[in-house]
């Protein structure tokens, strides 16, 4: 009896525990949003296919230790599909962290780049001694010199 059924009771397991998994890692940080839509969609394809497959007697056409092996091997490729997906929103969270401590940074640095052409009384260029520096919009540009020249009036 319960070889009968073999097939839909792996079929629906697996998409359960996909679905707890995936609820997990997206609690742990561990995937994204996105990511994790896909994976959910998925173990919702593999509960509802363990539901809807009819009992076709693939006993007769297949032994059961092809089909356990068949099993692993699946399950197998869906964990390691699964880890991937892991490193690439690992990966992806951590470009964007980059990103925003570039951003910083080079707001840090125009503040610099402003303070040290009021006090030393050059150019911002000439002082890097480079044209890479990024240009700051006219509002940055006032906001900057009203710091450097109260800066300048404390030193």
């Amino acid at each position: 009896m319960i070889r009968e059924y073999l097939l839909q009771i792996l079929l629906i397991a697996a998409g359960l525990l996909l679905f707890l998994r995936t609820i997990r890692s997206l609690a742990r940080k561990h995937l994204t949003e996105t990511v994790s839509m896909f994976w959910g969609s998925v173990s919702f394809l593999l509960v509802l296919a363990g539901i809807v497959l009819i009992s076709f007697d693939w006993d007769r056409h297949i032994s059961l230790g092809a089909l356990l092996i068949v099993a692993i091997v699946f399950f197998l490729l869906l964990a390691a599909m699964f880890y991937l997906s892991q490193l690439l929103s690992y990966n992806m969270r951590k470009i964007q962290e980059l990103a925003i401590q570039i951003s910083l940074l080079n707001q840090e640095h125009i503040k610099v780049d402003y303070y040290l052409s009021a006090l030393s009384g050059e150019p911002r260029n000439k002082i890097w001694r480079t044209d890479t520096v990024s240009e700051a919009t006219a509002e940055e540009d006032k906001e900057a010199a009203a710091t450097c020249k109260m800066a300048a009036e404390v030193l």
